[in-house]
């Protein structure tokens, strides 16, 4: 049996609406048992178009393929990945902040006019002071005279040339070593830790997030397409019927057993049928370019699926605070909005001026060209360090923080409301589903019974062709109305999954 039902329209994939529209506004009297064969024998050969597969087995796509091919191609899942390995390395980075750290610095220069230390010079110089005395002694006879030589010596400094020492060479080289680690960071590591993890937290939430999102828009796209697929078959089967139908008016004009208006009215269905039936083929290409869009690949490729009508399950519904519950633990938004949450009152927390205190350990390798380095010294430094005043920006930057965990937990209250009304909704959605699913069965089988009860009545004359004619239709519309209870049922119980924020309902 074919899934034909109309199904809520997305930007992304075309509206399928259209071929049910086309499908009840064509005439009553055009519907025969080969447009109710249309309608309840679709299988995967019915969407077999000339297009290439986009499967790796060159076989049309089940809905579980399509699935994983959604997700395995969606530029936006693998952009979450992306994000996720950064805040995991945003982690490491943090880490490494805190850590010990060695560093080596070195370099070498040339100056084209050394810097150089000049003194003055000078050279001593004396100058000798004499002087003669003559000593007359008296105790001699005849007394005598003698000569006394005196001398007195003076030494000053006689400037010469000065004397320069360079300070610097024009070559000069350095080469040291620095070990670096905090002691004391007063809570900063593990906030900042802590901030970080919660951030990887909500990348990795981001990526099952939008999992879900794929898996309920590829669930969309792959009935839109199955409809657009039954709706063309069943405009084909419909176009066949009004070509016979006018073959028939034909004979029957040439037999003079109707009016020649008849014919025209056949016709004029041939040619309704046949625009119908390239809406339908445009449905069908739109509805096959949205797929493909959703899948990741070309939308110009042919795509082929596959689908067991009547293999939808009705699940046994629980009641619906259950299922309340289950979201708002579950949904992987509000555990987002909290790890936000946390985050800006740790950023709150870390924008206040805390101390350091930290260690280092300097070694100089290698000194040359300079009169006030020398190699291989060696250094500890034990340092402290304190914003004393910054003109208000730490105080700034702890309210911006403040802030904006009280503007989170605001939308976490809208979130947490619109899970709630999303889930009942949802819940109803699938309830009553599975109520017009029910009643659509026994519709269908009252029609199913009509019609072979008119079957057996026009073949003995007892029952009129029109009369026959509207059994025919009343078992394609009960077979409309089945397919399209089948697909309604099948998105209900999408759309309440991921309410609860599963791929699959059965998961609950």
């Amino acid at each position: 049996m074919a899934i034909l039902c109309k199904s809520r329209p997305t930007g992304r994939s075309a509206d399928p609406s259209c071929s049910w529209r086309m499908i009840m506004k064509f005439p009553r009297f055009a519907l025969t048992p080969l447009l109710l064969l249309g309608c309840l024998a679709l299988s995967s050969a019915a969407c077999a178009f000339e297009e290439r597969e986009i499967s790796l087995e060159q076989a049309a796509l089940s809905l579980e393929q399509a699935v994983n091919l959604a997700k395995k191609n969606n530029r936006q899942i693998q952009e979450s990945v992306h994000n996720f390995n950064i805040a995991q390395k945003k982690i490491s980075e943090t880490r490494a902040q805190f850590n010990p750290g060695l560093k080596l610095d070195g370099n070498w220069q040339r100056v084209h006019d050394p810097s150089s230390f000049t003194i003055a010079a000078y050279s001593p110089r004396a100058f000798m002071f004499s002087t003669d005395t003559t000593v007359l002694d008296l105790s001699s006879t005849p007394p005598a005279a003698s000569v006394v030589t005196a001398g007195t010596a003076i030494t000053y400094a006689e400037p010469t040339a000065p004397i320069s020492a360079p300070l610097s060479a024009k070559n000069s080289r350095t080469l040291d070593l620095t070990f670096s680690v905090p002691l004391l960071t007063f809570g900063a590591k593990g906030k900042s830790l802590k901030a970080q993890r919660l951030g990887r937290n909500s990348a990795e939430l981001d990526v099952e997030r939008l999992s879900l999102e794929v898996t309920l828009n590829t669930k969309e796209s792959f009935f839109n397409y199955v409809l657009a697929l039954a709706g063309l078959e069943v405009m084909k089967r419909n176009l066949a019927l009004a070509e016979e139908h006018l073959a028939g008016s034909n004979a029957r004009y040439e037999q003079g057993t109707i009016p020649y208006f008849d014919v025209i009215r056949a016709e004029v269905a041939v040619a309704e049928a046949r625009e119908q039936l390239t809406k339908a083929q445009a449905g069908a290409d739109l509805a096959r370019m949205a797929l493909n869009n959703v899948l990741g690949v070309p939308v110009e490729r042919g795509t082929r699926v596959r689908y067991e009508p009547g293999s939808v399950s009705i699940p046994a519904l629980a009641p619906v605070d259950k299922y309340v519950d289950y979201a708002l633990a579950n949904r992987v938004e509000l555990v987002q909005l909290q790890n936000a949450i946390h985050q800006a009152r740790l950023g709150a927390q870390l924008s206040k001026n805390r101390p350091m205190v930290a260690f280092a350990y300097l070694r100089n390798l290698l000194s040359s060209g300079s009169s006030f380095s020398s190699e291989n010294s060696w250094r500890y430094v034990v340092s402290y360090s304190m914003q004393m005043y910054d003109s208000g920006v730490a105080r700034a930057r702890e309210h911006q923080g403040a802030e904006t965990a009280q503007r989170l937990e605001l939308q976490a209250v809208d979130a947490r409301e619109g899970i709630i009304l999303q889930t009942r909704q949802a819940y109803l959605n699938l309830d009553e589903a599975i109520k017009r699913l029910e009643t659509s069965r026994a519709i269908m089988r009252q029609a199913q019974r009509a019609r072979e009860m008119a079957d057996v009545g026009y073949g003995q004359g007892v029952v009129s062709e029109l009369d026959w004619k509207d059994a025919l239709f009343g078992e394609m519309q009960a077979g409309l109305n089945l397919n399209k209870a089948e697909f309604d049922l099948q998105m209900a119980k999408a759309r309440l999954a991921r309410a609860l924020g599963l791929e699959n309902l059965e998961d609950f």
